[in-house]
């Protein structure tokens, strides 16, 4: 029966269908054979053990015999139920194969013998080849460790082999000589394929594995733990897991966690167990996770701190800020930490705990915590259980609301008296490096700052300038400017912090009086999401001084700021600002459609303020700079579609590295990451700074890489000295070279019989090679009537390939993503 082209699909669908039920019934089939088995192993042993015949042992004997005849009933079932399964499998793929025989609505040429028994015999080979991955069962856990294996190493062959296949099983259908048997097996052995690769990326991806930073560089979410540290083992544990959830295998995480985040005199107790991340975490917990050593650790900070004079309000109010974190911390052991209750009870809520509490009270805190008790029936000079802690808590909260007013009420005199002020800024901010969520930094009084007029004043000290035109603040970093700037500019308005901060009817900071006059481009949004996330009153960092890595992919570009920021800013010079931003990384040149546009419809928009020129298009001649009029058969116009940059997809180690060749860089640059993950030799360490087109500067943060790449056609490898860095370029789009594959063999068909390759784009570039060494670039062949040029690599790609490709296609996506391109004019620190 003829089977239309449109069911093609729901056929392959149903395909998938009967594979994963078959494969279900067969795992369900021998999981009862086990069971038989065991049973008989039983009966046997029953036999052999005991010889009397009591009633007793013989209905034993009889209830196992029934349990294993209805096992074996149910396998007989099982097995007729794959078999027919098996059999709706071939007849789907009959159909499939009477589908794919109407496809060609035209005659098809006939294959000379030879190529088609090559053919034949490629399509039995493929077929081999994906049967052998196949056998691998996957409807079963797997540890992540194999999963891992499977996905990386396992499918990206079995993509390969069965794009290959699908492609040629079309072909060979339509080949009058074709048997049928063979095309049938290759329909069904893809149609497991298919399943098996969804099955397996299902999997891959519920396992969420992103792979760990394997170099020693910390999440700045976590600290290294010491017995010794302010941080105890639960919060240390809490923090870790949080940050490296679903990152890597348990393994991965064992080695990071030992070789990065634990003191030298742990490392020396748990060397014998560093690759087990369970054994690690339970020696942990149980040589570091008692409720003495765990309270000891949440007050080693406060114990540490001096007591400040009770008329010194601005270190009073960071003192008991820093107590009330502590009595949190304490008050949530039970729900944070694996103490029970009991336990907690017993040590945090005794009298001799709550001693050792009440001491770190100043004098009229701790007599204000005796009226307290007493105002709740309890004894003031043994305190002990929930009610006293309660009463603690509550007195700490007062005192650092009672702090905080006086604080203003000083700021505010200090104010009104016009005379150099002795104020305290209060600054809530989270740290993730510290238990600590909240810390207060109090100016030295001693130091005056001068009166400026500006009208957006610079926050360095000593500077009276405007903020827009000062190069220190505007070309440092936002680490370094949110450091010089403390306890003086606001860090959401960028004005002077005693003019904007509000205090709020919490304890938990100051907020800025001029946030609505911030357009909303210039917050950082994880910022503003943790204040909300979190409850926390302050304002949210502009972008400007945001100094959290974590957040600088949801930063947006400076040129969409920059509008924004000339407003908040007066006289900013754009070419000095500094801003940790995800594009700011590259310096970018763009490939726009719009002027393709603008070209076809002959429409001229002034958007600069510049006179149009609406004169007709000039003819120059290149050596001597005449203006000519020739015929239009003369001229040859500009292709208006989309182009790629010339790139291969090149192996280095485990990673397909997207390889870009750029004549306009005088270094060869690599993704950090990859040159750590690849354990490349880094032959300094040392990080620099790079010069970019436009006068920007980029901090690389990584050292130098060295490899050997190759092999070229003569046979040697070529030396990569490639500068470290953490973005080489933007994402590029993904492109498919089938057509202008298709295009090269029709304009030479020597190609035809050259691996060709098959794709290129759809990342970011990881390496980048300069024109510090021109034999290391592609050189161009010819260009296809199309307009893309054809080039020879040195190199061969993952294909097999050295052809590569650049410049216009019509197939490919004329996004903007599709051509960030980075161009660097000189390195400033030469390694």
């Amino acid at each position: 029966m003829e089977t239309s082209i449109a069911a093609i699909p729901n056929i392959k669908i149903s395909l998938v269908e009967v594979y994963e039920r078959c494969q279900a019934r067969e795992t369900t089939c021998k999981a009862l054979e086990a069971q038989c088995n065991q049973r008989n192993a039983q009966t046997t042993l029953q036999f052999e053990s005991d010889k009397t015949t009591s009633n007793a042992i013989v209905q034993r004997l009889s209830t196992i015999e029934r349990s294993v005849q209805e096992m074996q009933q149910s396998i007989v079932g099982l097995k007729a139920c794959v078999r027919e399964n098996k059999k709706r499998m071939h007849d789907l793929s009959d159909s499939i194969c009477s589908a794919s025989q109407n496809v060609s609505q035209h005659s098809t040429s006939v294959l000379p013998h030879e190529e088609f028994v090559a053919m034949e015999r490629r399509l039995v080979s493929l077929k081999g080849k994906i049967s052998r991955i196949l056998r691998k069962n996957i409807d079963v856990d797997l540890p992540e460790e194999q999963i891992t294996t499977l996905y990386k190493k396992k499918l990206p062959i079995l993509e390969q082999h069965t794009k290959e296949a699908s492609g040629t099983i079309g072909k060979y259908s339509n080949q009058p000589g074709k048997n049928e048997r063979i095309a049938r097996s290759i329909y069904s052995t893809l149609a497991e394929a298919d399943a098996w690769s969804d099955l397996l990326n299902g999997k891959y991806d519920d396992l969420k594995i992103i792979e760990l930073d394997a170099s020693d560089r910390l999440p700045e979410e976590l600290t290294p733990f010491s017995p010794t540290g302010v941080q105890n083992v639960f919060e240390f544990l809490n923090d870790f897991n949080r940050t490296y959830k679903g990152r890597g295998t348990d393994q991965n995480k064992a080695s990071k966690l030992w070789r990065s985040l634990l003191s030298n005199e742990v490392k020396i107790d748990t060397d014998q167990i560093k690759n087990n991340l369970g054994q690690l975490m339970d020696h942990l917990i149980e040589n570091y996770g008692d409720i003495d050593t765990v309270t000891d650790a949440i007050l080693r900070d406060i114990e540490g701190t001096p007591r400040p004079e009770e008329t010194d309000y601005k270190r009073l109010f960071a003192y008991v800020k820093k107590l009330m974190n502590a009595l949190k911390r304490l008050r949530d052991i039970p729900k944070n930490t694996q103490i029970v209750s009991e336990v907690w009870e017993s040590s945090v809520l005794s009298a001799k705990f709550m001693k050792r509490l009440s001491s770190l009270l100043t004098p009229t805190d701790d007599s204000k915590f005796s009226d307290e008790l007493r105002s709740k029936g309890l004894n003031s000079r043994k305190a002990r259980g929930q009610g006293a802690l309660d009463a603690l808590i509550k007195t700490v909260n007062r005192s650092i609301d009672n702090a905080a007013r006086l604080v203003d009420r000083d700021t505010s005199q200090s104010t009104k008296k016009e005379r150099p002020r002795k104020t305290v800024h209060l600054v809530d901010e989270y740290d993730s490096d510290s238990s600590v969520e909240t810390k207060a930094y109090v100016n030295n009084a001693s130091v005056q700052p001068p009166v400026s007029t500006a009208r957006k004043p610079c926050g360095l000290r000593g500077h009276t300038h405007e903020m827009g035109q000062c190069d220190d603040f505007l070309s440092i970093t936002p680490v370094k400017r949110r450091q010089m700037t403390e306890d003086r500019l606001c860090w959401t308005c960028l004005g002077p912090r005693a003019r904007c901060r509000v205090r709020q009817n919490t304890s938990e900071g100051s907020s800025c009086s001029n946030l609505s006059a911030v357009n909303k481009i210039l917050l950082c949004k994880a910022c503003t999401e943790y204040g909300k996330k979190n409850s926390k009153a302050y304002s949210p960092c502009n972008i400007l001084m945001c100094s959290m890595k974590s957040h600088i992919s949801d930063h947006p570009s400076l040129d969409k700021m920059l509008p924004s920021l000339i407003k908040l800013i007066p006289d900013l010079d754009p070419e000095k600002i500094k801003i940790q931003t995800a594009s700011i990384q590259v310096n970018v040149v763009q490939q726009q459609s719009s002027a393709y546009k603008i070209v076809k419809e002959r429409k001229l928009e002034n958007t600069t303020g510049r006179k149009l020129n609406k004169a007709e298009p000039v003819t120059v001649d290149s050596s001597s700079g005449e203006i000519r009029k020739v015929s239009n058969e003369q001229i040859t116009h500009e292709t208006r579609e989309a182009s790629i940059f010339i790139m291969q997809v090149l192996k280095i180690g485990q990673t397909e590295a997207l390889t870009m060749f750029d004549t306009g860089a005088n270094i060869h640059l690599i993704q950090g990451k990859l040159g750590e993950d690849e354990n490349l030799e880094l032959i300094s360490s040392k990080p620099t700074t790079l010069t970019v087109v436009g006068g920007g500067a980029i901090e690389t943060e990584y050292g130098v890489f060295r490899f050997f790449l190759g092999p070229t056609p003569e046979g040697t490898f070529k030396e990569i000295i490639a500068q470290g860095i953490p973005s080489v370029t933007g994402h590029f789009s993904h492109a498919d070279l089938s057509i202008v594959n298709n295009e090269l063999v029709n304009r030479d068909i020597r190609f035809a019989s050259e691996p060709l390759p098959e794709r290129v784009g759809g990342k970011k570039a990881q390496l980048l090679l300069g024109i510090r060494d021109p034999s290391l670039h592609p050189t161009p062949l010819f260009q296809l009537p199309s307009g893309i040029g054809v080039y020879c690599s040195p190199f061969k790609d993952i294909f097999g390939s050295t052809i590569c490709y650049g410049g216009p296609h019509y197939t490919f996506n004329p996004g903007a993503d599709a051509s960030t391109m980075v161009m660097f004019a000189q390195m400033v620190s030469q390694y």
